[in-house]
């Protein structure tokens, strides 16, 4: 069985609180509040929620939408076992293709961090990017993309509507090659945070665009619907989404790095984009012939600035190809291991169960009966 919230109770919790105390609680600590409560619903499955009736003018309407979607215990509750603080459960966001959500009104999460790239859209209102000792305006139309381990906090400002959209590196990685594989300034900023050379965030500035509502109202629809394959029909309108963002605000963005020169080399970049362009078939001794280094310095010098050796750092990359084929394909364990560079498929099962704590076939079922309810379950 299944237990959650609908995050109009959080919503609800939040305002009274702000209401009866004049100060504001984190969304982590309105939940957790519930929780103890035992505030929270009890079904076999998670509510489906479609999005797909909603006119993407209708502000009111979407929060009416909103307040009805479920929030799944399920994440929580190591949170709240190990009694951990709001900031701390922050950076413990499940590795979720993509998560939509509404940015809760009178809540107050505080400067924080998490291991996965956000994007901010602002459909109504404006809002407030607060990084450590600065702010910065989100105006109606503002777009921002924050790439992981970058400290921030956002605040929507009274009767304003910001969606947040989280999405795990892998995502990035093993979906939206065709855009990394592109020369834009997506492209860099996805490439730079990737790889650890820097972290920080960038802003489109985007007039009011229906185009863009309605691609947030299938990412919404498809987050939260629970029909097959809804996972990868999300990630599919991230792609659009950005591509659309290439082909309107390409001239009119601002860009903020915090550069991470105690974790990279300037000159190590090129050979981060080509170990992720070509980690299938090259060699540590075929980059350092490319790049002019010795192979036992280079091994060194990748170990000192991305805090992995190159062995480790080839075998993330085939791993995180791997599972976007096992969610995605019905390819064989020998195929799938020959794609993505194995040695063998007993390299392949033993790599990716030492990354995941699963086998490969058990990492297939596992995401399956995630994205379609259903799937093997016996009447």
């Amino acid at each position: 069985m299944k237990e959650y919230l609908l995050y109009g109770q959080v919503q609800q919790r939040l305002s009274d609180h702000m209401r009866e105390t004049g100060k504001a609680l984190s969304f982590f600590d309105a939940v957790a509040a519930l929780w103890r409560e035992k505030q929270f619903q009890t079904a076999p499955d998670l509510p489906a929620v479609s999005f797909e009736a909603w006119d993407a003018q209708d502000m009111d309407a979407f929060r009416d939408y909103v307040n009805r979607l479920p929030v799944d215990l399920d994440q929580f509750y190591r949170d709240f076992q190990a009694n951990r603080s709001t900031r701390q459960a922050s950076r413990q966001i499940p590795e979720l293709d993509v998560t939509p959500m509404k940015i809760a009104e009178d809540q107050a999460m505080g400067i924080h961090e998490h291991e996965s790239f956000e994007m901010l859209y602002v459909m109504q209102g404006r809002a407030t990017l607060a990084l450590n000792g600065a702010t910065r305006p989100l105006p109606s139309g503002g777009l921002c993309l924050v790439a992981p381990s970058f400290r921030h906090d956002v605040v929507a400002e009274a009767g304003s509507v910001v969606v947040s959209i989280t999405f795990a590196e892998h995502t990035i990685e093993s979906t939206l090659y065709r855009l990394l594989s592109g020369e834009n300034i997506m492209s860099d900023f996805f490439r730079a945070s990737l790889s650890r050379g820097s972290r920080g965030y960038i802003l489109f500035h985007l007039p009011p665009s229906q185009q863009v509502r309605l691609l947030i109202r299938s990412i919404f629809h498809e987050g939260y619907c629970r029909q097959d394959y809804a996972r990868q029909i999300c990630t599919s309108y991230i792609e659009i989404l950005f591509s659309y963002l290439l082909r309107s605000s390409a001239l009119d963005y601002e860009r903020y790095s915090e550069d991470r020169s105690e974790d990279r080399s300037p000159a190590l970049l090129p050979i981060v984009q080509y170990i992720q362009a070509n980690y299938r078939t090259t060699s540590l001794q075929e980059i350092a012939a490319r790049f002019h280094y010795e192979p036992s310095y280079l091994g060194k010098l990748i170990k000192s600035h991305l805090g992995k050796n190159y062995t480790e750092i080839i075998s993330d990359l085939r791993v995180t190809e791997a599972k976007g084929l096992l969610r995605s394909t019905g390819l064989s364990m020998e195929k799938i291991a020959e794609q993505t560079g194995f040695q063998s498929a007993i390299h392949f099962s033993r790599s990716f169960r030492k990354k995941t704590g699963l086998s490969p076939s058990q990492y297939r079922k596992e995401r399956l009966r995630e994205e379609r309810p259903g799937y093997d379950r016996k009447d």
